[in-house]
């Protein structure tokens, strides 16, 4: 994933990213904790995404650069929730963003044959250790194996406030599967977005 299709990808999610930070009604930072939010990424590290995953995870730290550098609403921690099959974990959560910066950096891939993957869990994870009104990046090229969790990611969405947006290089080829329709409810539920950006498209720009 190089050039212009990782520029397209990350100007999309940084203009996401604005939109997210720019929440009307919040003042400049203050110092309360009440007006802070949490930067989460939510990685799919399986096996499947070992052509794409240095590449994501450099997208991932430019998202990570631009949020930084829009102070709207202050980002007060940052959670990192990688995921593999059958998996989830171990969860970073830090206030500094260079050890942030270097945990994306270390992330590798591990396990994981089958397409559908325990994504949800991940955001329900996710979700769990972040502050309310906080912003959820999550990162695979499957959709869920675990979709039966996709209610109580819903009541947690309403509940913090919280907004999901999902990056997608793969689906499993098949958007009508309930694993993948959890992505769209996700989503719409929580003012999110997905981006989508295929296997075949990245080959492509490759050659």
């Amino acid at each position: 994933m190089t050039g212009v299709l990782l520029n397209c990808l990350v100007l999309a999610l940084c203009i996401s990213a604005h939109r997210l930070l720019a929440v009307p009604g919040v003042e400049e930072d203050d110092g309360s904790a009440d007006s802070a939010s949490t930067l989460a990424f939510v990685f799919d590290v399986t096996g499947s995404m070992y052509d794409d995953l240095k590449q994501v995870i450099d997208g991932a730290s430019r998202i990570l650069e631009k949020t930084l550098s829009r102070r709207t609403r202050p980002i007060k921690n940052f959670v990192l929730v990688p995921f593999h099959d059958p998996d989830i974990g171990p969860v970073s959560i830090t206030t500094d963003p260079k050890k942030f910066q270097q945990d994306l950096q270390e992330l590798f891939v591990q396990g994981g044959g089958d397409c559908p993957e325990m994504s949800i869990g991940a955001i329900k994870k996710a979700l769990e250790v972040s502050l309310p009104g906080s912003f959820i990046y999550v990162f695979t090229d499957a959709r869920a194996k675990d979709f039966r969790l996709k209610r109580d990611v819903l009541q947690l969405v309403q509940l913090r406030q919280s907004q999901v947006v999902f990056v997608l290089t793969g689906d499993c080829g098949d958007r009508s599967q309930p694993g993948y329709r959890a992505y769209e409810e996700i989503a719409a539920t929580s003012s999110g977005q997905i981006f989508h950006l295929d296997k075949q498209q990245v080959n492509e720009v490759r050659g």
